[in-house]
């Protein structure tokens, strides 16, 4: 009788100093003091591996120590028990960029979610994952000379040693003026609530009147940091897009001589875009040397100016390791060759200067580097000259919307309370539909090429 009489002390003993245990871990994680919470935590799972609770509650701590292959083991021996724990599974697949899970992970919190700012928060991640997904699928490969940390008021000291591109001008409020080498033109920005790219031509010796660049390019309330290459017809510059990847971001488009239009801007994505602010992308074609500034891994009053080579033909990545694909997309720390561009839109080749006349059916398509349609009759694939000209159609239908956005924003801002609350959801409609359209010319030209590129390997 006397050994099961000790049994059952031991045991009630035993049960006393877990419920303490248990208690102080759980003070502890409410203080969050998440080191001392875990090593107590640590302690009731030796006892107790399989309790949901310290499971869940141990890898929140080491979440919130920085050790997310811990917190994602252990979370994942949750099991269904706690809605929360898909949520913060998304976020640290997020952290860590692995992009398929995390937005698999957010879609499972969302079946079971009730708090409304994180159901928001987690479709917000799920929209930006996507983001990075389609970016991710183009990576260039260049190689890295330099990076140079300077304070945001005086970052044009890297651009310096490159004024053979060009010269730039900053203002107080850090609005960008950009002259051609051969100071004949410069392009530069106008407002300040609202900031549109404006070109301007020399005159003998004064400047012709600022002409505002069109609604393609100033398709955003905020545009900045331009910059032309010699050819005269491709311009860079930095815009805060809604549909970018945060920030300012990079963007090119290119003068269609045969249309007398400016095409629809790229993305020029990663590594030369983030979700920090990323802008004023130059080259230095006599040097062949590249430079573009971002914000990323730097304070909020520094900037790190990259310098790069100029790539003779761009390459990209291809059956890499999703964690080496992330590194060299975010240019991590020990990153130094290696990045991730779009691909460039197809529209005149970099330092052509010819004119086309303009005739019946004359068009100008880039299928590659060596070879450009100049008429319906070249493409080979029935099929990809229904889509292109179903792409024509698009890109008129977008170019009306841009049109219509911008003169809804002029509207906007020169009208009254009443008439700004109208004209806010056409607004935002007009907005959400260009995002659309820009994705789906993007893909009718990357199908295009696919098709006619498909009957070259016949």
């Amino acid at each position: 009788m006397r050994p099961v009489f000790l049994i059952i002390i031991w045991s009630l003993c035993s049960l006393a100093v877990m419920a303490q245990s248990a208690s102080q871990a759980n003070s502890l994680f409410q203080a969050a003091d998440y080191q001392a919470a875990s090593v107590e935590y640590g302690k009731l799972l030796k006892r107790s591996p399989n309790n949901t609770l310290y499971l869940y509650r141990y890898a929140r701590c080491a979440q919130e120590l920085g050790d997310s292959q811990t917190a994602i083991r252990y979370f994942q021996h949750t099991g269904n028990q706690f809605v929360l724990t898909y949520f913060w599974l998304g976020e640290l697949y997020m952290e860590q960029w692995h992009m398929d899970q995390a937005i698999a992970s957010y879609q499972r919190y969302l079946q079971s979610a009730d708090d409304a700012q994180r159901i928001a928060t987690a479709q917000e991640r799920i929209r930006q994952a996507q983001k990075i997904q389609k970016y991710l699928r183009h990576v260039q490969q260049i190689e890295l000379i330099r990076q140079d940390t300077l304070s945001k008021g005086e970052f044009l000291k890297a651009y310096d040693p490159y004024r053979e591109a060009g010269s730039w001008e900053q203002d107080s409020i850090g609005r960008i003026m950009f002259t051609t080498p051969r100071a004949d033109r410069r392009i530069s920005v106008t407002g300040q609530d609202t900031m549109w790219l404006v070109n301007q031509y020399r005159l003998l010796d004064q400047w012709s009147e600022a002409d505002t660049l069109p609604a393609t390019i100033n398709f955003t309330l905020h545009q900045n940091y331009p910059f032309m290459l010699s050819d005269g017809v491709t311009l860079y510059f930095a815009a805060q897009d809604s549909n970018g990847l945060g920030g300012y971001d990079i963007y090119i488009t290119r003068y269609n001589s045969a249309t007398e239009q400016f095409t629809t801007p790229e993305n020029v994505g990663f590594p030369f875009n983030s979700e920090r602010n990323d802008y004023l992308m130059v080259m230095d074609e006599s040097k062949q040397v590249g430079l573009f500034a971002s914000d990323r891994h730097c304070g909020d009053d520094s900037v790190i100016v990259y310098t790069y080579h100029l790539p003779g033909e761009r390459t990209y990545w291809r059956n890499i390791d999703e964690d080496s694909l992330a590194a060299y997309a975010r240019l991590h720390a020990g990153v130094s060759v290696s990045a991730v561009s779009m691909p460039l839109p197809p529209a005149e080749e970099e330092g052509e200067m010819e004119e086309m006349a303009v005739e019946e059916k004359t068009i100008r398509w880039v299928l590659n580097d060596s070879t450009v349609y100049t008429s319906e009759d070249d493409f080979l694939n029935d099929s990809a000259l229904h889509t292109y000209h179903l792409y024509l159609e698009r890109e008129q239908e977008y170019q009306q919307v841009v049109q219509q956005l911008h003169d809804e924003r002029l509207q906007y801002m020169n009208a009254d309370a009443d008439t700004q609350q109208q004209l806010t959801p056409s607004i935002l409609q007009l907005e959400n539909r260009q995002g659309q359209m820009q994705q789906e010319i993007l893909e009718l030209m990357q199908r295009i090429i696919q098709l006619e590129t498909s009957e070259y390997s016949r």
